[in-house]
């Protein structure tokens, strides 16, 4: 990817963070992350491997916003070296 293109690749995830649908989408998992953070009403090793497998998926869509922003500033502090 050049340069331009991966300028391109950044602005678009910043603009579409602040759009109000996905800050909307973003809470919605949050609330189902926090729900779902727990181990109580699990009664085998089958229900937590598949709460494992929810808890992973809603663990990186809820850190999706922070690790886009990590990699630009990485990108941008490396531009600037």
């Amino acid at each position: 990817m050049t340069d331009k293109e991966l300028e391109k690749y950044f602005e678009t995830y910043m603009d579409f963070f602040l759009t109000e649908g996905w800050q909307q989408f973003k809470e919605e998992f949050d609330e189902s992350f926090k729900h779902l953070n727990t181990l109580d009403t699990l009664h085998d090793e089958k229900q937590f491997m598949y709460r494992k497998g929810q808890l992973e998926v809603l663990h990186r869509l809820v850190g999706f916003e922070d690790a886009i922003k990590s990699a630009f500033e990485e990108y941008n502090n490396a531009k600037s070296v």
